[in-house]
């Protein structure tokens, strides 16, 4: 993802991304992203709200390597 990318997101979202977002800054499949999840190997907290799965933002930038300070 570039560094660009990860600016606008850190920008445009709120605390939190859907799964399907989270997936598309790190350039993996919307079913892959659910497979990790399940298996407990998604690389930030995930949080249920009822049947959603919630992406904390800042944790997703960070593991992109992207400073939410500059955002």
């Amino acid at each position: 993802m570039s560094e660009h990318a990860a600016r606008r997101i850190a920008r445009d979202a709120g605390l939190t991304v859907s799964v399907a977002e989270a997936c598309t800054v790190l350039d993996i499949s919307k079913g892959t992203g659910y497979a990790l999840i399940k298996r407990g190997e998604w690389p930030t907290r995930t949080l249920r709200l009822g049947r959603r799965i919630r992406i904390p933002t800042a944790e997703l930038l960070d593991v992109c390597g992207v400073s939410t300070d500059a955002a």
